[in-house]
């Protein structure tokens, strides 16, 4: 039986992955058809639907795979609340995006913002707002602000950035945006 979590199953769905990341750096996620993907893959249509419902769904899982894997990275750096607001921290996540531009580049034009703001509500619970509690900005609508702001902002250069054809080093782009991010509130000079 071809369950969900069996070693089939998972080369499978790393075939498929692995055929429409290569269609995407020609094609647009528009242009993405389950028919190319299978061809490419060397996998029949029914294949394909036993773990995805089309290409949208097959990359929104991809995303979430993602997601999972950036945060990841960040448990085995050590990233904590109270350090996370440092340049070298916002490279690790340039740094991962650049490994798999191809991914984030049709991702983020095929899907806009709106899509990957709904995921980031992770982020802003387990990262953003006990850094910002720590920060002494003790409102919730001026952090929700404040995220917002952020990862907006953080989006559109990642997307230009994606467009240029990474030119830029992740340090390079991380000390950019990091230079546009106003100063957050001292604790210490609060009462």
């Amino acid at each position: 039986m071809n369950t969900k979590n069996n070693t089939r199953a998972k080369n499978t769905r790393a075939r498929i992955r692995d055929a429409a990341i290569d269609l995407l750096q020609n094609h647009s996620l528009q242009q993405l058809t389950v028919q190319a993907i299978c061809e490419k893959s060397g996998i029949n249509r029914s294949s394909f639907y036993v773990h995805y419902q089309d290409v949208y769904d097959m990359m929104e899982k991809m995303n979430k795979e993602h997601e999972a894997e950036v945060s990841n990275v960040f448990l085995q750096s050590g990233v904590s609340t109270d350090s996370f607001r440092s340049p070298s921290n916002l490279v690790i996540l340039i740094e991962y995006i650049s490994l798999n531009r191809t991914f984030y580049k049709a991702y983020l034009n095929g899907f806009g913002y709106s899509v990957i703001e709904y995921g980031m509500s992770e982020l802003y619970a387990s990262l953003f707002k006990p850094m910002l509690q720590n920060l002494g900005v003790k409102d919730e609508m001026a952090r929700q602000y404040h995220f917002t702001f952020f990862k907006c902002g953080l989006l559109a250069v990642i997307r230009q950035w994606l467009e240029n054809g990474c030119a830029e080093s992740p340090k390079t782009l991380a000390d950019i945006i990091w230079k546009s991010v106003p100063p957050f509130p001292d604790p210490s000079n609060q009462a």
